[in-house]
């Protein structure tokens, strides 16, 4: 009956200790989550604004090599174009000097167009060999079938091709246009930009350091000397080659990182990208020096939607420093001030028990007292006895043995009372020497042989060598 009604006590508190802990988390994971929130959406906002920036740079140029394609391509080169390819009888000698026609004809062109990014100006035959490479006026009637999937395409379709592509001697963000004659097929004309170029506008805007770095086995497999000649450093970052236009010192330079530092937050990125399972990059960070630099990968993919080459955008950034470190520290105080609140709710619980035992518990017997008994008596209403118990002389007792003893065998007759009354029933110290017992569900035909067992109990109990009798009155 009493380890019941303590447990139900315990229970209660405990319950109330996590319910108090279950909402003080809960407010704490949503403050944190808040601070989450803020960080994700600003790295997002920027992450979508490269992006976007990107796209809109590379598309950009289409309209630049529209027209230039369109001006170009309308007339007399197409006629030429046209005799190379119909006519069976033509000499290498004939195409030797159409080509230097051609060369002579838009060098001031290509020339003035590289002041604005161009990279290579190049004009194919219908069946794929290179006819003209203003950047590379030497090499030309070389076959690219099986490398330059972007010309393929376009001659397949007839239609304008807008991707990046590694070519034989550089790469680049290509813009290649069929060229047509009396709607016959005689060539198609590339156009294709640095780089460099067309991340230029996110530098600007950003103001960020920039990489970008080619795949290997995709450049080994098409270009036509050494890539090393062409790029000069291979396998940056365990992955491939860095195009010329970029350089990892300025990088460097600019962040104000060493190699090691540098190199740590490139392989959180490459952790990513060299798993095959994830697609969408997320910006990463490292904290060096109480700053911020963190990193963002564009991916540069073929016509076919292969990933063949990696941008990574760098940047030491004060905003996100500041709302990551603010989140810390409000992440230490919260959970400081949840540490405490949990302390001071378990205080509150351990006085709440402490009153509940004082105010329904005899400190001396450990039995219920006569103010719980009340409460009891006047809510319960089944079937029982009640047996009030008076112990005999026991002012005599106190006065031979005095009262250390007398709350000795106080003390003992409330565990003896505790050892025989049932689960479901009750005993309580109603008041001095004096004790109620309520049975529960019992007869009360049967009280007056319960009553005289209990006397019989107590009479045969050892006190500590004190003889003790109780009356019991029965109701």
């Amino acid at each position: 009956m009493f380890a019941k009604a303590k447990r139900y006590f315990k229970l209660k508190a405990f319950l109330i200790f996590v319910t108090a802990a279950v909402l003080l988390s809960v407010v704490f994971l949503v403050m944190i989550q808040s601070q989450n929130v803020k960080i994700h959406t600003y790295t997002e906002q920027m992450e979508q604004g490269i992006s976007n920036l990107f796209f809109v740079s590379s598309h950009n140029k289409s309209n630049v090599t529209k027209m230039l394609y369109e001006n170009q391509f309308n007339g007399e080169i197409c006629k030429i174009l046209y005799e190379i390819e119909s006519n069976e009888y033509i000499t290498e000698e004939e195409i030797s000097e159409y080509r230097q026609y051609i060369l002579n004809e838009y060098d001031r062109d290509y020339e003035l167009m590289k002041e604005f990014g161009l990279r290579q100006f190049h004009i194919h035959l219908p069946d794929t060999r290179s006819f003209i490479r203003f950047h590379q006026q030497d090499y030309y009637n070389d076959e690219l079938k099986n490398i330059r999937e972007t010309v393929n395409r376009v001659i397949e379709t007839r239609e304008a091709v807008i991707a990046f592509e590694e070519g034989r001697y550089f790469n680049g963000y290509c813009y290649v246009y069929p060229i047509l004659y009396q709607d016959l097929l005689v060539g198609t004309v590339e156009y294709s930009f640095d780089m460099d170029e067309i991340i230029r506008p996110i530098e600007k805007t950003y103001q960020v350091s920039a990489l970008f770095i080619i795949e290997k086995v995709y450049v080994d497999e098409r270009t036509a000397v050494d890539p090393l000649k062409i790029y000069g450093k291979e396998d940056i970052i365990d992955y491939g080659y860095l195009d010329s236009g970029f350089s990892e010192e300025d990088a460097l330079e600019g962040l104000g990182l060493d190699e090691t530092a540098f190199k740590r937050l490139n392989n959180l990125q490459f952790e990513d990208i060299h798993n095959p399972d994830i697609t969408d990059y997320e910006t990463k960070y490292i904290i060096e020096d109480r700053r911020l630099i963190w990193s963002y990968p564009i991916s540069i993919k073929d016509i076919n939607g292969d990933e063949v080459g990696i941008i990574m955008i760098y940047k030491e950034d004060k905003v996100l420093f500041q709302l990551i470190r603010s989140k810390d520290y409000n992440q230490a105080m919260i959970l400081a001030l949840l540490v405490i609140m949990l302390f001071l709710v378990w205080v509150a619980v351990a006085y709440w028990c402490k009153y509940q035992n004082q105010a329904n518990y005899d400190g001396l017997t450990s039995l219920y007292n006569r103010n719980y008994s009340n409460a009891l008596l006047s809510q319960y209403s089944g079937n029982g006895v009640v047996f009030m118990v008076d112990i005999d002389d026991f002012k005599k007792i106190n006065d031979t043995h005095g009262h250390i003893v007398g709350d000795s065998v106080l003390e003992d007759m409330g565990k003896l009372f505790h050892s025989i009354v049932r689960e479901s029933d009750y005993a309580v110290r109603w008041g001095g020497e004096e004790f109620m017992i309520l049975l529960k569900d019992f007869n009360i035909s049967r009280g007056p042989d319960k009553a005289e067992e209990i006397c019989k109990i107590v009479r045969s109990h050892d006190f500590d060598g004190i003889k003790v009798t109780v009356s019991i009155g029965v109701c």
